[in-house]
């Protein structure tokens, strides 16, 4: 019978985390483009805005799904430093309020708090997924590459949409409010949902779903 050597399967997997990579940004990106321009006729500006911000905050998506199937234990441990991207961009911005000095102190340090916040957070829930045994059958890669980029971006979506219905019409607002308590408070709440929080949920469900049936 053939076996499949540690190498082939290490570039097998490290191909298929590609794949993962593509799909966990092209899917919310091209649902947010269907969405607001060709539903909604959204100007192409401000959906063009939308799909820039959906790609910073899906980043790391594809490092989640991977964690529903993949075995390799290099590109493992890769997966789940790559989930705290978010916390590190919140660091660096916050860094870069300090250092451009406008906006409250407490404001920046709220935003450093948070960044950190999130990179632990990232990097608990990637260790408690990755504690459990992967699915490498072909439901493990079905829930991977099928049902995460769908339930992951529906999650999302309903996030973005609550996030518009607290920070009324965000891109006609004096650039000042984007200061205030709230629309920070709103605002950072929603990218630690949807950069982390919906995406480790749904791996954890996509993980269930791929486990073999105990009879």
């Amino acid at each position: 019978m053939y076996q499949k050597t540690p190498v082939k399967g290490f570039l097998k997997e490290s191909a298929l985390w590609t794949l993962s990579n593509a799909l966990g940004v092209g899917v919310p990106v091209a649902a947010v483009y269907i969405g607001l321009h060709v539903l909604m006729g959204s100007p192409m500006t401000r959906v063009s805005m939308a799909m820039a911000a959906t790609a910073l905050l899906t980043l790391t998506w594809g490092s989640w799904s991977s964690l529903v199937w993949a075995k390799n234990r290099m590109l493992r441990a890769s997966m789940q430093m790559m989930t705290v991207i978010p916390g590190i961009l919140l660091l660096l911005l916050a860094g870069l309020g300090f250092y451009i000095g406008r906006g409250s102190l407490l404001f920046w340090i709220a935003l450093l708090a948070n960044g950190a916040g999130t990179i632990a957070a990232s990097f608990m829930l990637a260790r408690t997924v990755g504690a459990t045994a992967a699915s490498d059958s072909p439901t493990g890669y079905l829930t991977g590459f099928g049902v995460f980029p769908l339930v992951a971006t529906g999650a999302a979506g309903g996030v973005g949409y609550l996030w518009y219905l607290f920070v009324s019409n965000p891109l006609a607002t004096d650039w000042r409010s984007l200061f205030s308590f709230s629309f920070f408070f709103v605002t950072t709440l929603a990218i630690v949902l949807i950069s982390t929080v919906v995406p480790a949920v749904t791996t954890v469900i996509c993980r269930q779903l791929a486990a073999p049936k105990q009879r």
